[in-house]
């Protein structure tokens, strides 16, 4: 009915029009699907920089001790993530330069205590140690030197008044606002002489595999 009361052009333009509306109500859903789809699947490897990594100075007076290239990391679990041999260098990108004792990217936490260890390769003194997590941290860890002499033990109150805690950065592969650095300071009340520092990580402090960007060492 309604073609025979438009004229051929006035129907054409109708209906240039009408095609018109699908193709913006179809690039709009399609955009929209994308976005909800993003936002709910986990961040792919390739496509995440994690820029703005903890910039807290080095404690005052002490060099970084494992800069030196005699240094090697050692971690009982490969994880999902980066090698062990990330927590010895500087990266960025949140896939590639961190180690996690999780099995997928949703963070499964591989099961029971985990270690790392870092060989400096000389002896040295160690007065202070700087862990920078992601935000799946572990609050309840050791550091022994030569995998004997305890240094630090999280678990006690007395030890955790050597220990600040500073947070920064989101991580981007939660929705929830959640750190991207949770950089745990711990300075001894004496230096320690050693050639080898272990990490124990006794459990996590989230339901996440824990997960490491870097391990740092200073000494005087």
């Amino acid at each position: 009915m309604l073609r025979t009361l438009l004229a051929p052009t006035a129907m054409r333009a109708l209906l240039l029009l009408i095609s018109l509306a699908r193709a913006d109500w179809s690039v709009e859903h399609a955009l929209r699907q994308h976005a909800a789809d993003r936002a709910d699947a986990p961040q792919d490897a390739k496509a995440v920089d994690a820029k703005g990594a903890a910039a807290s100075p080095p404690p005052r007076g002490l060099a970084e001790l494992t800069t030196d290239p005699r240094c090697a990391a050692t971690c009982d679990v490969r994880g999902n993530l980066g090698p062990c041999a990330v927590v010895l260098s500087a990266g960025t990108d949140w896939i590639k330069d961190r180690w996690q004792a999780a099995s997928d990217m949703g963070g499964t936490a591989i099961k029971g205590a985990h270690f790392v260890k870092i060989d400096l390769g000389r002896d040295v003194e160690a007065c202070s140690f700087r862990l920078d997590w992601e935000t799946a941290y572990a609050s309840d860890y050791k550091i022994l030197a030569d995998g004997a002499d305890e240094l630090f033990d999280g678990t006690r109150k007395a030890h955790q008044a050597w220990r600040t805690s500073t947070e920064s950065g989101q991580s981007p592969g939660v929705k929830i606002k959640a750190p991207l650095h949770v950089v745990h300071d711990i300075t001894l009340p004496r230096c320690a002489k050693l050639r080898e520092v272990t990490l124990d990580i006794l459990r996590p402090a989230r339901g996440w595999g824990v997960s490491l960007w870097r391990v740092e060492v200073y000494g005087g």
